[in-house]
């Protein structure tokens, strides 16, 4: 039979809290603590039951994209730059840079580095709203002996490898500018769907789009 009360009581600071909902069957409970105390919080879990239960403390905050730093852990890591097309006599180039023009031709270079190996490793690379993506088509793509499948979607590509060995890849897309502007970059963050713990993610900047 199901529990029809919770298997923990949760304090902050000595006050109970009534969670916000709860699951009869499953006995999973959620409560947003943010407006109990904005100095030190404690947090105490008293277990009022015989069942096994666990649970977690979530924080969240706004920054500035140009702010965000990049971040990683021991094992994976991601960084993403910017790249326009250069047309010159001697033939086609490319130049790292965060100031563009309508039409131009710019590409993304994701680069990847694991220390361990991994399975089934997901990418979400946002995107500026001044790109669009030059094929946007999904498609199962072959590159640098690395096998994954990318999703453009509106606002982000997404990006499904199977298998990750250990190594360093460069993965790239192709957009055109089609606006002037001021945008943020977007991160690109990368995860291990199997190790959760192995996240990391790109750091902001800002973009310029003129004529």
């Amino acid at each position: 039979t199901a529990s029809e009360s919770p298997r923990c009581i949760v304090r902050v600071n000595n006050e109970i809290i009534e969670p916000d909902n709860f699951e009869r069957i499953s006995s999973y409970m959620r409560a947003d603590i943010s407006t109990v105390n904005h100095g030190n919080i404690n947090v105490t879990v008293d277990k009022v039951s015989d069942t096994p239960a666990y649970g977690a403390v979530y924080t969240s905050s706004d920054r500035t994209m140009s702010l965000v730093e990049q971040a990683s852990v021991d094992g994976l890591s991601i960084s993403k730059r910017f790249l326009v097309r250069r047309l010159t006599p001697q033939g086609e180039s490319w130049e790292e840079t965060n100031t563009f023009a309508v039409g131009d031709v710019v590409k993304t270079m994701l680069t990847v580095k694991a220390d361990v190996e991994m399975s089934y490793v997901a990418i979400i690379d946002n995107r500026p709203a001044c790109l669009e993506p030059v094929n946007q088509l999904p498609a199962r793509i072959f590159s640098q002996n690395l096998c994954f499948y990318r999703e453009t979607l509106n606002d982000h590509s997404s990006i499904f490898i199977n298998y990750l060995p250990k190594g360093t890849y460069i993965l790239e897309q192709e957009f055109t500018v089609t606006q002037n502007g001021v945008f943020s970059s977007g991160l690109a963050t990368i995860q291990s769907q199997y190790a959760p713990q192995y996240t990391a993610h790109s750091s902001g900047m800002t973009l310029e789009s003129r004529h």
